[in-house]
Order: structure tokens, then sequence, then C-alpha cells
């Protein structure tokens, strides 16, 4: 069994170490991890803010949704509605979601849980199975457990140091449609910030990729209220990729880096009551299962696609695939243009009328023998 020391690093310089979270019923399948968090170079950002403000389209919902931003990124577009009660599902009057209470959550600190997800969601352009839904206002979507949830992968309508235990009214639900996952943090409060008053809101996962988070309650700007115990505070959403290798030259111990690849932060003064966004996923090289899709003009090409003959695969390098990227010299050997993918398919083509050739020619060989020796 790999045994994996755990680091969680993005170039720069290091920051304060997130808070640590625990998951309800963890199996401890890595008992040597360690955490070391840093911070983003921000020169490597590869949002693309181009910010408008929209008039509202009465063919697509209500049309009475207040003042409408969007702005454009690199995985995501957004949208934010200063009135956006549509976004809110009230899930004690919703007939068709099926609300599930989370007594553990709803009485924790600093906690997380697995839930599945009714249908595969497109995070990134990666299929996501399963969340942990934290108490610290956020659904962490990586594919394996650590401390530090709130490093990266994450989908947070509002991350902070939230405590359901401070309030008996506090509640942590979920529910879900079949076309839609709804995760609600009802009247819960800040840790350190108990006077602030209680806060309630949600995120919708949509089968169709989008991200919605609702704001029913804020009781005050969320520049007031501070990290507290380390946990930052953020709207948004993140994502990363791992690298494993041995801690020395034939070692059987193992550590893993964690690498956030983008952070996508939302405008936090917009964060009122009523107010909500709506994230809508762009295409990426990932999504892309063939040489011509990778260069059809899909994707934006700021992504830099490149398809990978040995792989099959379609990628900017920058994904949660790197690690089986760089094993396969993807980066350097990769097709980074459609004429090249002919060139890649009429070699293959070749190849393979040469193979039923020469197979063709041994076995008249072996038949002119066999005739001659009978």
């Amino acid at each position: 069994m790999r045994i994996l020391t755990l680091l969680c690093f993005v170039t720069g310089t290091t920051i304060a170490a997130s808070s640590k979270y625990t998951q309800i019923n963890k199996e401890n399948d890595s008992p040597n991890m360690q955490v070391e968090v840093y911070k983003d170079d921000e020169s490597s950002s590869r949002s693309l803010r181009m910010r408008r403000q929209d008039v509202p389209d009465p063919s697509n919902g209500p049309t009475d949704v207040g003042f409408v931003q969007s702005d454009k990124h690199a995985y995501y577009n957004s949208t934010y509605y200063s009135n956006g009660e549509h976004l809110y599902v009230d899930l004690d009057k919703d007939p068709v979601n099926r609300f599930i209470p989370h007594s553990q959550l709803s009485d924790s600190f600093l906690t997380a849980d697995k839930i599945s997800l009714p249908f595969k969601f497109i995070f990134y352009g990666h299929e996501v199975s399963s969340v942990l839904l934290a108490t610290g206002g956020f659904l962490y979507l990586g594919s394996f457990f650590h401390q530090y949830l709130s490093a990266t992968q994450y989908v947070a309508p509002l991350m902070g140091s939230f405590d359901p235990r401070l309030n008996d009214s506090s509640i942590i639900r979920y529910g879900n449609n079949g076309t839609a996952f709804t995760v609600e943090w009802s009247q819960v409060h800040i840790q350190h910030l108990e006077s602030a008053g209680s806060f309630t809101f949600q995120t919708t996962l949509m089968n169709d990729g989008r991200i919605l988070f609702a704001y029913k309650n804020i009781p005050l700007p969320l520049s007031e209220i501070g990290g507290g115990n380390g946990h930052k505070v953020t709207v948004g959403v993140s994502d990363a990729f791992y690298y494993d290798e041995p801690l020395t030259e034939g070692s059987s111990l193992y550590k893993r880096t964690i690498y956030r690849y983008d952070t996508l932060s939302l405008n936090e003064t917009l964060v009122k009551p009523s107010s909500g966004f709506i994230l809508t996923p762009l295409p990426t090289c990932t999504q892309q299962k063939s040489c011509s899709d990778c260069f059809g003009g899909n994707v934006d090409p700021s992504f830099d696609c490149k398809w990978c003959p040995t792989l099959s695969r379609c990628s900017s390098g920058y994904d949660r695939h790197r690690q089986d990227w760089i094993s396969n010299n993807c980066n350097l050997d990769g097709v980074d243009n459609t004429k090249e993918c002919d060139g890649n398919s009429d070699s293959k083509t070749g190849l393979i009328v040469g193979m039923v050739f020469l197979i063709i020619l041994v076995a008249v060989v072996i038949g002119l023998l066999v005739f001659a020796i009978i």
C-alpha cells in the first residue's frame, strides 16, 4: 500500500494554514499525511475579465431580477442577480425536491460528510459523482479526503467559519429533484462572530453543469466577517490536480502534491439578501473526444489544447489528468493542429494497411512452403 505524505502546493509564498476539517465515518487509508499550503501565483491566473451590464431576457425566466452583471472567466461565465429570488429553492414547500436534514453536520464544526450525487456532475470538464458537504459553507469536489478541504477543489456559495452548534435552529440539509442537487446552510452563525446573526444560503448543482448560488439571509457585509480560526472567507469555485512521486529514489513512500490551477473568486460585495449567481460552464479541452474536436473551435484558443495520440485525450496540460499527460510525454509529442490530426490518422491507416498486407504475404509464403513439402 502506498503511504502518502500530502503537500498542498501552488507556486508562490507560503500562507497561514487553513482550518483543519474532519470527515464523518472516514476510514484512515493514508495514515502518514502532512499538509503544507502555498499561495497562488497571481500572474498565472487564466481568468478572462470581460464585464458588462446586461438587460434580462424575458424568454429566460423572471424579468424582475434587478441589476444583472455578467462576467466571462476561463472555465465559467458568471451572472449576478441583485434580485435572485428565483434561484432560491424552498425545500419546505417544493413538492418535487426530497430534502434530507443532516443531523450530524447540523451539530458539528469543521466537519464534512460524503454525499452521492443523483447524476454525474461536470466540474471543470471532469465528471464528479459525489461531494463532501462541509459545515463551512462549501462543497468539496476532490477525489480524496485531506484536512485542508477549503484550499481548493470547492464550490463555495459562502465559505466561512460557520458553527452550526451555536444555534439550535441551525440546520444543514440537501435535496434533489433528479436534475438539480441543492444544499442549504440554514440559520448558521459565524463561530467567532455569533452576535452578527444567522446566515441562510444555498448552492444548486444542475445536471447540465451549471452552478447556482442563492442568498436568503445575509445579516452583514462579508468584508466584516473576517476569517477566524484561520478559515478563509470566499465565494466562488476552484480546482486542482495531483502529482504523486516517491519521497526518495526507490522509496515505497509517496508524496502527493496538490497544484491549484484555477480559482474563480466572485465579487463578495455583491452578496446580499435575495441576491444570487449562476455559473455556466464553458467548453474545456478535456471534454473533446477526438483529435478533430480538439481543434474544432469549441474551446477558447487561450487554452492551447493539444491532442495526445498515446492517451487519445485532448488537454491543455492543466487538468486532473496532468500526471498521465506528463508521464506519457504528451506535453512534448502532442498534436497541436488539425493538419497533424489528419497526418496522424493517415499514418495510422497506412500502418494498419501495411500490417494486413504483411500478414497476407506471410500466409501466402507459408502456404507455398506447405504445398511444396506435400
